[in-house]
């Protein structure tokens, strides 16, 4: 299983593309040793250092469309030759694999090779797997200019969303696991009843739905969320072996996960959102590791971007299962439409 996501770089200039791609492409963190990992030395992994060969290593290292060792001189090369070297320089992104996956290195380096050839036809590339870590992960620096048409690149707040879903489908090609695919989190329909209680703001189902809404935004792991559940008085049952997660109020009323009229209380969406965040929290512990400030890093969102009017990127809250909205925002849209149905 794989995920992938963005790595905002604030600083856009050639200083901070140059350092960028000197960090993927560290010796220590792509070179593996052939006999451990059943590998050969082929034309797909070519080997750029006489060190690297002498220890009977190679680099998980590949260029679309540009030279590994020459990316940065191409890039810029590239956005001269259509006056593009300013605004935003280049796009950061990695994919990173579950901790266990049965994959080899070699394998994780094919599988990026391809998500970059597939998604990014008229940019170059620079592919980088690390192997340095407790999980697989490949590195992707992408050119904000087109070396074909001389466009810019422009990455949107679903541009991270389209990513995840190609990448799960060439994992499936792979044969590996993927995360449950999102569904849109589609509201269900209320009874009258409920209309009525919600309606009144009397309605318990309602509260439950805030107090998981607070619960998710506050927790970091299904330990965290069952904890933060209890201290507002909910028990919690939420277990393998059950299909749902089931909720029991503090006015002894019980509910299932699949009542509360939105699929993203799911059992499966929110196991997949935890996964999520036990990824990019890794991720962002790796980039935490390698800057002069890891506390300003750590309050960086690993997430989409979009580009403002002046071409600056803008960052933008993951969205993927709507736990960044305002607090309760499901209930109360709900509730303002219970409102509406009554009048």
């Amino acid at each position: 299983m794989a995920t992938v996501n963005f790595i905002p770089c604030k600083k856009q200039n050639a200083f901070s593309m140059r350092n960028e791609i000197e960090y993927i492409l560290q010796d220590f963190k792509v070179c593996i040793e052939p006999e451990k990992f059943n590998c050969d030395h082929t034309v797909n992994y070519q080997t750029y250092s006489e060190d690297a060969d002498k220890i009977g290593c190679i680099r998980l290292i590949s260029g679309k469309d540009c030279c590994p060792e020459t990316a940065f001189q191409e890039f810029m090369a590239t956005k001269n030759s259509f006056k593009k070297a300013d605004q935003t320089m280049f796009y950061h992104y990695d994919q990173a694999f579950k901790d266990g996956e049965t994959i080899s290195p070699k394998t994780a380096h094919e599988i990026a090779v391809k998500f970059a050839e597939d998604n990014y036809p008229d940019f170059e590339v620079i592919i980088a797997t690390h192997v340095d870590n407790e999980h697989l992960h490949s590195h992707f620096i992408i050119n904000s200019v087109s070396f074909k048409t001389g466009k810019k690149l422009h990455q949107g707040p679903k541009t991270l969303l389209k990513l995840r879903a190609y990448s799960d489908r060439i994992c499936q090609q792979y044969g590996l696991t993927t995360l449950a695919p999102y569904s849109g989190g589609k509201s269900k329909s209320l009874a009258s009843r409920e209309y009525r209680a919600a309606a009144k703001g009397q309605s318990w189902k309602f509260s439950l739905m805030n107090a998981i809404d607070f619960a998710m935004k506050t927790s970091g792991t299904k330990a965290d969320f069952i904890k933060n559940m209890e201290r507002k008085g909910y028990a919690v049952k939420w277990t393998e072996n059950r299909k749902y997660i089931t909720y029991t109020c503090p006015n002894t009323m019980s509910c299932r996960d699949i009542k509360l009229h939105d699929n993203r209380y799911l059992k499966e969406m929110m196991e997949r959102e935890f996964e999520l965040r036990r990824i990019e929290a890794a991720e962002r512990r790796l980039a935490a590791s390698r800057t002069d400030s890891p506390a300003a890093i750590a309050e960086q969102p690993v997430l989409s971007s979009d580009t403002g009017e002046a071409g600056q990127p803008v960052l933008q809250s993951r969205a993927d299962l709507g736990w960044n909205r305002e607090l309760g925002e499901t209930a109360k849209n709900l509730t303002t439409a219970a409102l509406q149905h009554q009048n």
